[in-house]
């Protein structure tokens, strides 16, 4: 019979030397299952699924499958399985874990609750929109406005909110937030306090803050307002002056005349 990129397994060469077909993604077949690393798929309470269409079947990533009348797809309990009852005809694969069909929006093995298929976009692996909602990893995010959405370094911005990870930044000012790559990896700040990986950042004492911060600043002249602008004032408050007289004056480590 008919067979694509077969090859024999000590397993199979047990079982009456049956040969089972690659199918790609760790999933295989033969005449009479479907295999995902070399067990038949079973669901969530590890009972073999029946009523495969094993001749149809088409594996679209590691986690999602059809065989032409349902989907598959892998839960978080390691090889197995839920099955989708999936419009079949309308069923296409948006990246490796999302997918949609003429009614519904999937991330891997669930429906994204209130989703549309005709305006879900994907902005990354993990984050993904319509028209309404945003979601990350398939959870929507509430008081999100997609409308407004747009990428600052390795944050996600609309016009109240800032997102990293799968959570607002608690506090962080959406209209004044820039990324600072160049300071640090998923570095950014607002007009209140620098943030890092998704977490408010202490600038750190002068010395580190002038190192680290001091450059972005001076490169960015238009960013008016911001906390480093208010240390840098108070550093320069901070200053001793003592007058030498004939006018000499010292500033800090400095000696000037007259100004």
């Amino acid at each position: 019979h008919r067979l694509t990129g077969a090859f024999r397994t000590k397993a199979q060469q047990t079982n009456n030397m049956t040969l089972r077909e690659n199918l790609g993604f760790g999933f295989m077949r033969d005449d009479a299952h479907v295999y995902c690393h070399d067990g038949p798929l079973r669901d969530r309470a590890g009972n073999l699924i029946e009523g495969i269409a094993i001749d149809s079947f088409r594996p679209l990533s590691r986690y999602l499958a059809t065989d032409g009348v349902r989907a598959y797809a892998c839960t978080f309990t390691w090889l197995r399985f839920t099955v989708l009852d999936v419009d079949a005809a309308t069923f296409r694969l948006l990246d490796e874990s999302h997918a949609v069909d003429a009614n519904h929006v999937y991330f891997q093995n669930r429906k994204l609750a209130g989703a549309s298929p005709a305006r879900f976009r994907l902005l990354s692996e993990s984050w993904g929109h319509d028209d309404r909602y945003l979601y990350h990893y398939g959870k929507r995010m509430r008081g999100a406005d997609p409308a407004t959405l747009r990428w600052v370094g390795a944050y996600l911005v609309d016009a109240q909110r800032v997102w990293y990870g799968g959570r607002a930044l608690e506090g962080a000012d959406a209209a004044s937030f820039v990324s600072a790559d160049e300071v640090a990896q998923d570095q950014a700040t607002d007009r209140a306090r620098p943030y890092r990986y998704g977490h408010a950042d202490d600038p750190g004492p002068r010395e580190q803050w002038e190192r680290n911060w001091s450059p972005f600043f001076a490169a960015r002249p238009e960013l008016k307002g911001y906390w480093w602008h208010a240390l840098i004032g108070q550093a320069v408050a901070d200053v001793s002056t003592r007058e030498l007289g004939g006018g000499y004056r010292v500033v800090g480590d400095q000696v000037y005349l007259h100004d």
